[in-house]
């Protein structure tokens, strides 16, 4: 059930016969946000990092991100959001835990921000205003600041111009 509307939610991703992971969608048409963190942990594997989705992130007193992504030494962390918004919002204590949780485990940080037929923004914490109770960020300036899938893990230096 979903916990929206109370309506099914197909949720998950998938594979076809082709490797191409296809996000499942809410009978409204929304992508769901497990969803969109699972095509992130296939994105991620086929970059060669190792993932892992952390359960019940964001529910319990402890704080976790939403995923946690290795590589030979390296660990990065992400808060996932799968919204269709002209903005998104992070409350300040979330952030702050998060940025504490990776400066415990040694982790880079990233906000991955799936956008409905644009795909993903990889942000850092410096990208988003701050205000006393939220972390924001415009979809234009998300666009402009994002970090590209292939230099966020290592395979390319920089994109090209």
């Amino acid at each position: 059930m979903c916990g929206d509307c109370g309506g099914r939610a197909a949720g998950g991703a998938a594979r076809d016969a082709r490797g191409v992971v296809w996000i499942l969608r809410h009978a409204k048409g929304r992508v769901l946000g497990g969803a969109a963190e699972r095509e992130l942990i296939h994105l991620l594997f086929d970059k060669g990092f190792s993932v892992v989705r952390v359960a019940g992130s964001g529910k319990t007193a402890l704080p976790a991100p939403d995923l946690i992504a290795l590589h030979k030494g390296r660990i990065l962390a992400f808060e996932c959001k799968a919204w269709a918004s002209g903005s998104i919002h992070i409350p300040v204590s979330q952030m702050k835990e998060l940025m504490s949780w990776c400066e415990r485990a040694g982790a880079e940080i990233f906000l991955a921000w799936k956008y409905p037929h644009q795909g993903w923004f990889f942000l850092k914490p410096g990208d988003f205003s701050q205000t006393d109770k939220n972390y924001s960020i415009t979809l234009r300036h998300a666009q402009a600041r994002a970090i590209h899938l292939d230099v966020l893990t290592g395979h390319m230096a920089r994109l090209r111009p």
